[in-house]
């Protein structure tokens, strides 16, 4: 059973000014955003973190070789000696 009456939108007067809706406008929002340029601290760090992991590798490498087992994995060379 229905409590009280009806809910009716409201009405605007007849002089009210109508708003279009323009679409087609804001076609730079929705381009692709570029990432962000790293900082010389994020190249550093991303370069330590490079070195630490071949140097990690290069052990692990040793102490596979030592106890007669092979990797499956290939040497991976310096980035720089090969440009």
């Amino acid at each position: 059973m229905a409590q009280g009456k009806l809910k009716v939108k409201a009405k605007l007067p007849p002089n009210a000014k109508q708003h279009s809706v323009h679409r087609g406008v804001n076609r730079i929002s929705k381009a692709p955003k570029k990432p962000k340029k790293l900082t010389a601290t994020q190249l550093l760090q991303k370069e330590v973190t490079k070195s630490i992991n071949r140097t990690i590798e290069g052990n692990c490498r040793q102490k596979a070789e030592k106890e007669g087992k092979s990797l499956v994995t290939k040497t991976v060379t310096d980035d720089k000696t090969t440009k």
